[in-house]
């Protein structure tokens, strides 16, 4: 039998923890390794100082060095292997709580941003806590968001969507390789990653160390300091050179020589940093960046695609027969080799020795010379991909979830099949079939308390932001253009600007209103239970002009309510208006919802049967009659 992704991620989430604590381990391990070696290494430059010993000196000094180099490789290695596991548990457990429905405890970077005024972002509760984008958002990056973002708010065509449906379903088995292409991302970037910057560093100008007389000067300098130490060990070492050799009438000189020797390159070493400084720190300024570009596109590239769209965005990563990996792997090898700058030791010992950051830099050079131009280019193509992983992964998260029919069309059109709220937790939720065919339609969904009124609006709503995405939706299957989306349904007060929850609701109320008046578009709105703030009388007759000025400006949509007279309207306006409801049902004094959307108009109330189940000390039955 197939696992279901809930088994999948819980077994996942053991191995990662396993792994985290084998690694943490090794760390601790290799620390105590490290720092033998390094007394070791201090005793053996003591040693430098002592005639009778040097020989010693030196060799305890340089294999110690050279494995205190190795180590601090492997060191940093299991480090970076420690973040990588951590990612992926956090990951994991962030999956987990998705599957299972607790979105409260989805941990973001930080939520995709929406304005006070957006048409319906907080209504669907795409801004609390428990908002369903938590589902899609495993992005690490602003710009990801703001695409996602824009996706959401944009009427694209329903080929462009399909096209971005065919990528998500391309990736969305392909679970190992999104997961280390969301590692490249995070790893080593930053959430204001900006492709645009890495155009300054290509207009850096080299430092004339770099050019190939100063960098052979360096080279001859390295080498001939490599080949005095060497020289150094052999007259002192009594074992390789004795008194009657002819080396050994070298012995003094070579000794007198030592400071000078080191003096030489560490000028060397100083002069040509001083001239560098700024070339390396434009690059380093910008190394989470480039790191992060490479690790994405590199990842991206072993991908073979079958999807339109990320074969288009594949298609772009080759140049002059060389593979974007290839090039790139070429600067993070660079860039891995000048982060040794980090530990002061190694930096002054690897430049004494070899002037490594001469060399370094100039490889780096080499290669903005050559494959420094598509780096922007290739790193634009970091936000897409992204975005695109992450509605994979809520496709391979909810696999029961089918792809909308996304269609074009100048008229409203929903037809659904048992659509649920993708929010509520599978043993919970509850789906409706349900259709809206046509502009200048409303229905009226009428129910009592608690009855599902509000969920079903976010429901409709929440689904078709999924279509516009491209990402799979709640339902057994649904069919859907694009049309605009309004929304009125959760109204805040605001004691600090001196408004009203009645004039928010109006300012509301007014904005949607005049923006269906001024696009002739499909729009399609969602109020929940309007002017509920004011008097009954009132209410009844600015929702009857309001009704009559949506239907006129052929918007379509979903109105609740709990005044029994709107259901009147349905005769009214015959063929423009449909009655809707939720019905609660009693058992043995107990009140029960099925949640299930109703053709026709309400039978029933429920407030004073909830009072009384509530206990609330008061006599119903005298003013009843």
């Amino acid at each position: 039998m197939a696992w279901t992704p809930e088994q999948v991620i819980t077994r996942r989430i053991a191995v990662y923890r396993a792994r985290e604590a084998r690694i943490q381990a090794r760390i601790n391990l290799l620390a105590l390794v490290r720092i033998a070696v390094f007394l070791v290494m201090v005793v053996g430059g003591a040693l430098l100082f002592s005639p009778a010993v040097r020989w010693l000196g030196l060799l305890a000094f340089f294999v110690s060095a050279g494995a205190f180099l190795a180590l601090m490789v492997v060191h940093d290695r299991c480090y970076r292997f420690r973040e990588n596991c951590r990612f992926n548990l956090r990951e994991a457990e962030n999956d987990l709580a998705r599957v299972t429905g607790r979105l409260a405890d989805v941990n973001v970077t930080q939520p995709i941003a929406f304005p006070p005024d957006h048409p319906f972002a907080g209504d669907l509760d795409f801004t609390t806590p428990f908002s369903v984008l938590k589902l899609i958002d495993n992005c690490f990056h602003q710009r990801t968001k703001a695409l996602l973002r824009a996706w959401i708010d944009g009427h694209d065509d329903a080929a462009t969507i399909a096209a971005r449906q065919a990528a998500v379903a391309d990736l969305a088995p392909r679970k190992r390789m999104r997961a280390r292409l969301s590692l490249a991302a995070w790893l080593d970037s930053r959430p204001d990653l900006d492709p645009a910057d890495l155009a300054a560093w290509l207009r850096e100008p080299e430092p004339w160390t770099l050019s190939l007389p100063a960098y052979l000067f360096g080279r001859l300098s390295a080498a001939a300091a490599l080949g005095y130490f060497a020289l150094l060990f052999v007259v002192n070492s009594p074992a390789l050179v004795g008194p009657g050799d002819a080396l050994f009438a070298w012995k003094a000189t070579l000794d007198s020589l030592f400071l000078p020797v080191i003096g030489w390159q560490v000028a060397v070493f100083a002069f040509f940093d001083f001239f560098q400084r700024r070339f390396y720190a434009a690059f380093m300024q910008r190394g989470r960046t480039i790191t992060a570009v490479c690790g994405v596109m590199s990842q991206f590239e072993r991908l073979r695609p079958e999807a339109p769209l990320l074969k288009e965005i594949h298609a772009g990563l080759s140049l002059s027969g060389q593979s974007a990996t290839e090039r790139l792997n070429q600067l993070l090898v660079i860039n891995e080799r000048l982060q040794y700058r980090a530990n002061g030791f190694a930096h002054v010992l690897l430049n004494v020795l070899f002037l490594w950051d001469q060399h370094q830099l100039r490889r780096l050079a080499g290669w903005r010379r050559h494959h420094g131009q598509a780096l922007p280019t290739w790193g634009e193509q970091v936000f897409p991909i992204e975005a695109l992983s992450a509605l994979a992964n809520f496709h391979y998260l909810f696999p029961e979830y089918p792809f909308p029919k996304v269609i074009d069309a100048d008229a409203v059109h929903i037809d659904a099949v048992n659509l649920a709220h993708p929010g509520i937790a599978a043993a919970s939720r509850v789906g409706n079939d349900y259709q809206l065919l046509g502009n200048g339609l409303l229905h009226l969904v009428t129910g009592s308390n608690m009855s599902g009124k509000s969920t079903f609006l976010r429901t409709c709503g929440v689904n078709l932001v999924l279509a516009r995405l491209g990402a799979p939706v709640c339902a057994e299957s649904l069919t859907c253009n694009v049309p605009r989306i309004w929304t009125s349904i959760r109204i805040q007060d605001s004691l600090a600007d001196g408004v009203s929850y009645f004039y928010a609701e109006v300012k509301r109320i007014k904005l949607i209103l005049d923006e269906i008046a001024r696009d002739t578009a499909p729009a399609f709105y969602l109020l929940d239970e309007i002017l509920k703030g004011t008097n009954s009388r009132e209410r009844l007759i600015a929702c009857r002009a309001m009704v009559d000025f949506l239907i006129h400006h052929k918007a379509s949509g979903l109105i609740t309510t709990h005044d029994l007279e709107l259901i009147s309207l349905e005769g009214e306006y015959q063929g423009e208006i449909l009655n809707y409801h939720f019905q609660e049902h009693i058992e043995d004094e107990e009140m029960f919802f099925d949640y299930r959307l109703k053709r026709g108009r309400l039978t029933s109330t429920n407030a004073l049967r909830v009072l009384r189940f509530a206990q609330v000390p008061l006599e119903f039955e005298r003013f009843e009659k």
